[in-house]
């Protein structure tokens, strides 16, 4: 493998405009750092999204996103879910228990795992899906249009990395 002696300059400054970056963060205030400032994000959105779920069902936010992910994943077990949507266990199971007390969804067991059990959205669930899915979209179309193309590209390009990371640094922890 050749080092390079000489990095391209482009490089080489993009190189010191990095560390210039980083150098920043131990300047930062905590109420300035990413990871609260994206929780904030995602807190001040799911009100929004909750005040658009009053349809006189009791569905909260994490149930209706188990049941958008049962929509395309069903049969599935607690343990997939909780795995696929980083979620805790616990909270997938109470969710998943709501939504079987609604109808809909229902628990039925699993046939590769006795004792377990798996989880299949039922036609009223795909029914209150199929409603609720066009608010959301239109939500979703109502917050992509404060950036432009090439915003949410970098945005989306920049979530999908920070995820990534994530994804990695929690799987070496187990």
């Amino acid at each position: 493998m050749r080092i390079l002696q000489n990095p391209d300059p482009a490089l080489r400054a993009a190189n010191d405009e990095c560390k210039k970056f980083l150098d920043q963060v131990d300047q930062m205030h905590v109420l300035d750092f990413l990871s609260y400032r994206l929780g904030m994000l995602s807190r001040i959105i799911d009100r929004g999204t909750e005040k658009r779920l009053g349809n006189g069902l009791e569905i909260g936010l994490t149930e209706t996103r188990l049941l958008s992910f049962l929509c395309i994943n069903s049969p599935t077990t607690i343990r997939a879910i909780a795995a696929e949507m980083h979620l805790d266990k616990a909270q997938v199971s109470r969710a998943a228990a709501g939504l079987v007390k609604l109808g809909l969804a229902h628990r039925e067991a699993d046939p590769k795992d006795r004792r377990s059990a798996t989880f299949v959205v039922t036609g009223a669930g795909q029914d209150y899906y199929n409603k609720q899915v066009v608010f959301a979209r239109r939500g979703q179309k109502a917050l992509l249009s404060q950036l432009d193309a090439d915003e949410y590209a970098a945005l989306s390009n920049a979530i999908d990395t920070l995820l990534a990371y994530g994804v990695e640094k929690s799987s070496k922890k187990k």
